[in-house]
């Protein structure tokens, strides 16, 4: 599978949320993933206009999305919040997902399946509770829907890697049961 985690990490006062994310990567990829990720602190973001033409390092990004299978949206909580790094990224790519489903003439349902799935890996503020998680998950489920895909997972820091690992892989498997059992209605 083609993992693209894209970290949203404001500063390195994340520093343990880092090596969190870090060695999560690291066991993917020991589990026989191609696993790419980004630092998006380091790169230059500032200049997508959906409307013009994308333009600075967010071409790294879109390049890797046509070969993502998951896509790994992960930040801190801030202020109850998505980091603004990762808001920023998912509405370009919303905005990219959406352009490209315009432009194709014939697109149909089983395009659909190309989408990457979308997964997300917080760290929770220290006074976080149940109900700031749930809308965050619930805004997150969102994003996924508007560009036709599924939130497959939504884990916090507090789950250890490997459990992490095993949650991601496991929506993995289920997504591919699933497009199986509709391709086999399909036919």
């Amino acid at each position: 599978m083609n993992i693209l985690i894209l970290n949203g990490s404001l500063d390195l006062n994340y520093a343990a949320f880092d090596r969190y994310m870090h060695n999560y990567q690291l066991k993917l990829h020991h589990l026989g993933h191609y696993v790419k990720a980004f630092q998006l602190r380091t790169l230059d973001i500032s200049h997508n206009n959906g409307y013009t033409g994308v333009t600075g390092d967010i071409n790294y990004i879109f390049n890797s999305l046509n070969d993502a299978d998951l896509v790994v949206f992960a930040c801190p909580l801030i202020n109850g919040h998505i980091s603004d790094l990762i808001s920023k990224i998912q509405d370009s790519i919303v905005l990219h997902f959406q352009q490209m489903q315009k432009k194709s003439s014939n697109f149909n349902f089983t395009e659909v399946f190309r989408m990457p799935l979308f997964g997300v890996v917080v760290m929770p503020e220290s006074g976080s509770n149940e109900h700031e998680l749930l809308l965050n998950k619930l805004t997150q489920e969102r994003i996924a829907t508007n560009i036709r895909t599924i939130l497959s997972f939504f884990i916090t820091t507090s789950l250890n890697q490997a459990d992490a690992v095993c949650e991601t892989l496991e929506s993995a498997h289920y997504r591919d049961a699933y497009n199986d059992a509709v391709i086999d209605c399909i036919n």
